[in-house]
């Protein structure tokens, strides 16, 4: 699976996606915690142990997208919306590169 946001805000006929997508993905904010968890607990016993790994490959596709790096120098609210996702997430570490 190759999660992303290219999509969330195309416009049809104009473009196939622009960084301003992102900001969609900020309601996944205190889900990402509950991801871990069940990742944790249910380890081995199904495949929805499988969706921890869905948040890493999130913040890699925010980090290295085009869409991404248009959201990360975005110096509105869409701009604060990426930084504290990728701040609230496993993968927080992310932000020092």
């Amino acid at each position: 699976m190759n999660p992303n946001f290219r999509y969330a805000q195309a416009v049809m006929g104009h473009d196939d996606g622009r960084g301003a997508g992102l900001i969609e993905s900020r309601h996944f904010i205190p889900n990402r915690h509950s991801i871990a968890l069940l990742d944790v607990r249910l380890r081995g016993r199904s495949q929805i142990s499988n969706v921890g790994c869905l948040v890493p490959r999130i913040c890699d596709w925010m980090q290295s997208s085009a869409n991404g790096k248009d959201e990360a120098k975005a110096k509105n609210n869409h701009g604060s919306w990426y930084a504290a996702q990728l701040a609230c997430s496993p993968c927080s570490s992310a932000m020092t590169s």
